[in-house]
């Protein structure tokens, strides 16, 4: 027999699995229990209603506790073909980040993270070393769907361009000799520096009081939020637990690296900037307005002022939030498992940064000098890392079309900074090569530089914006400018025009006739 989750979901049933991952809330779940029969099961997949359900099931099925999932195998979806993999997971050459496919459609996933040649160990492994269930069924679109574009049916889901740059990138680090975990040996290195540091500095700045040591513990932190981030995404190093080590950097800063796995590469790359998927276009809200289709409140007009405020409080928030999210299971738009092994993983880490980041301060110095020592590195590491991230996506007209595919929603949801410079990459982390970050999330960062021109050459051959601001300080001042817009009860998407879309008007049609279809010659 084979038990199959059902989460009841705004009157739907979806499926869910060992690893309890799915969009929607709120929720009721349940199990049924049915024989493993092929033909039986092809439709149960995410997207499936309860009168598909019906159909397949008849009325006659019981009703289990949903705690027996946990030892469950895992279902993910690839390319409207649903898996067991199960078998495979303790085999992935990449460790446990296969475990983010778990419950989801992980078509993008699979293809952004590995290489074209790679992709044919992807299929192999697929149809030898895991179960094929059936097709994949979608469901409704979210109804956020309504206000966002959309594609022609002829441009819709169109792989042709990312096919093309893969091809492209793949034969440019060919050519020199180059895979896509070159300067491994460089991010391994800073990484180890970079942690050697934070400690001495924390013990200078929480032990022996220095206020200078901790701005510089605000840097390193910054530093060390931009190498978990490499790290998570399996790029920092070939080996996979060098990738893991480095992920936990994310725990050494007071956070969680399964909060931001979930968070970021689920829920934030698979649909950047896509209301209802996309969590960070929800941050604040409704306070904060940080996208167009949101409602407007009246409190959000000094958001321009304030966003820039709350950020000094961010590492605050994820640190309590975190126990918030592993109690639910679930973060934003996206549901998962939390063994017991993270629970003490989690503790573990908030228990020695509360004690060294927390206690030791306010055990050695007065009250007012403690505060110092304390919030001064959370506000300049919080500063550092999440003003690099916010002026790549919270710009005017970084709205990607619901239907498209999944690579060209990654151009059409995000913008660079600085691209090709190789200062600029490594002052943030690769993330001024934004576009390439969402398009090649586990590449070595400091190949960024080097791909990007053939990555905007291939945007623009599929009439695909390649938006670029010259420097940080342009795309700044566009994002602060834009928040303002937003938080004015007359904004309206037509109404306000950033300076990079003023400047690119002439050579980059806003709505490109052929998104994601390349000119005919």
């Amino acid at each position: 027999m084979l038990e199959i989750a059902v989460e009841q979901v705004n009157n739907q049933s979806i499926m869910t699995t060992a690893n309890v991952v799915t969009l929607n809330r709120p929720r009721t779940i349940h199990t049924i229990q049915t024989p493993l029969n092929p033909s039986l099961n092809a439709s149960i997949v995410p997207g499936i209603t309860q009168a598909q359900l019906s159909n397949q099931l008849g009325n006659n099925f019981n009703v289990i506790h949903p705690d027996s999932l946990i030892a469950r195998p895992s279902w993910t979806a690839v390319h409207g073909q649903v898996y067991d993999i199960s078998s495979f997971l303790s085999q992935h050459p990449g460790g446990d980040v296969i475990r983010l496919a778990a419950g989801r459609d992980a078509s993008a996933l699979i293809e952004s993270y590995h290489s074209k040649e790679s992709m044919k160990r992807v299929y192999s492994a697929l149809t030898n070393k895991c179960h094929l269930i059936g097709p994949y069924i979608e469901g409704p679109p979210k109804a956020s769907a309504a206000f966002a574009p959309r594609l022609s049916a002829s441009q819709a889901n169109n792989p042709a361009f990312f096919h093309t740059v893969q091809s492209r990138v793949d034969e440019l680090l060919k050519s020199k000799g180059w895979d896509h975990h070159t300067f491994e040996s460089v991010s391994v290195a800073e990484s180890i520096i970079t942690l050697l540091l934070y400690f001495v500095m924390v013990y200078y700045s929480c032990i022996q009081g220095s206020w200078l040591a901790a701005v510089v513990v605000g840097v390193l932190t910054g530093r060390m939020g931009f190498l978990m981030h490499t790290g998570n995404h399996c790029a920092s190093s070939s080996s996979r637990v060098c990738n893991q080590l480095i992920g936990l950097f994310m725990n050494v800063i007071g956070s969680s690296h399964l909060i931001w796995q979930h968070e970021h590469q689920v829920a934030h790359h698979l649909d950047p900037n896509e209301l209802e998927k996309d969590n960070d276009c929800a941050i604040g809200n409704p306070f904060i307005r940080m996208h167009p289709h949101l409602k407007h409140g009246k409190w959000q007009r000094f958001q321009h002022i304030t966003v820039p405020i709350a950020i000094s409080f961010g590492f605050v928030k994820w640190y309590f939030s975190d126990f918030a999210h592993f109690l639910k299971g679930y973060v934003g738009s996206v549901r998962f498992a939390v063994p017991i092994d993270q629970w003490c993983l989690l503790l573990a880490f908030k228990i020695v940064f509360t004690f060294i980041r927390v206690v030791c301060p306010i055990m050695y110095f007065s009250p007012f000098w403690a505060f110092l020592i304390i919030m001064t590195p959370l506000s300049v590491g919080a500063h550092y890392l999440e003003n690099i991230f916010i002026v790549n996506h919270i710009q005017h007209g970084l709205v990607p079309a619901t239907n498209a595919h999944w690579a060209v929603k990654q151009v059409m949801g995000t913008s660079n900074w600085g691209s090709r410079s190789i200062l600029m990459n490594f002052i943030s982390g690769g993330l001024n090569h934004q576009i390439e970050h969402h398009l090649f999330p586990a590449m070595n960062i400091y190949l960024y530089p080097f791909i990007s021109e053939v990555v905007e050459k291939t945007c623009k051959e599929f009439d695909l914006p390649y938006n670029n601001y010259e420097t940080f300080a342009e795309a700044y001042v566009d994002m602060i400018s834009y928040l303002k817009a937003m938080g004015q009860e007359s904004f309206t998407p037509q109404s306000f025009k950033s300076t990079l879309q003023l400047k690119n008007e002439a050579r980059v049609p806003t709505k490109g006739v052929r998104v994601g279809t390349k000119k005919s010659s």
